[in-house]
């Protein structure tokens, strides 16, 4: 992985510190790890730091990307993207929310962990 991610556990979800270089496959690779990490912990619920990423992803790309994302997370799985990048553009983060929605997967986009958390919450305790 081309991708720095260090991983632990806090309120109850994985949170992934994630930084370099946006690509599809980086992003993919990611989605691999989130799941296999969420599914040995028996967690459902993830929470993935941006901050130290760079770089942002063309419409027709991130829509493939978050496409094979969704694939590898599955539906219990839920990832929240916290302090995104200044590449990234809210017409983007809506694009990737609607297609994770559309292939029956959980993704949203906050600027704080603590509205990762409360929608996390909600999303997993009901």
């Amino acid at each position: 992985m081309s991708l720095e991610a260090k991983s632990d556990r806090r309120h109850g979800y994985l949170w992934f510190d994630v930084r370099g270089v946006l690509t599809p496959d980086n992003l993919v690779e990611l989605a691999g790890r989130i799941r296999r990490e969420c599914d040995s912990a028996g967690i459902h619920g993830a929470i993935v730091d941006c901050s130290g990423l760079r770089g942002g992803l063309d419409p027709g790309t991130l829509y493939f990307a978050v496409q094979e994302c969704v694939k590898l997370w599955g539906p219990k799985t839920h990832v929240a993207y916290i302090n995104p990048p200044k590449e990234w553009v809210p017409a983007d983060d809506q694009f990737s929310r609607d297609v994770a929605h559309n292939y029956g997967g959980s993704l949203e986009l906050f600027n704080s962990a603590e509205e990762a958390v409360a929608w996390l919450n909600e999303r997993i305790s009901g």
